[in-house]
């Protein structure tokens, strides 16, 4: 495996360009390590939200989860 150090500052954009100038073949190992990080974000959040709704489901937490309700609904959760 080839290793890379950058310490560079690059913008987006000038990223874009460097992933452009890769080969097939590394586009596509950098596509497989992007999409299992959103995986893994993702299923954090989705722990995280499972682990909060249990919580809320405790009696103390009535007014709690009728706050949670209210901010689903306005982000869309």
């Amino acid at each position: 495996m080839n290793a890379v150090q950058l310490n560079i500052n690059l913008s987006f954009q000038q990223l874009v360009e460097a992933v452009k100038q890769l080969s097939p073949k590394e586009k596509s190992k950098l596509n497989q390590i992007i999409l299992q990080e959103n995986l893994q974000e993702f299923e954090l959040t989705q722990k995280m939200k499972d682990t909060l709704d249990d919580r809320l489901e405790e009696k103390d937490f009535i007014p709690a989860r009728e706050a949670l309700k209210k901010i689903r609904q306005k982000y869309e959760l």
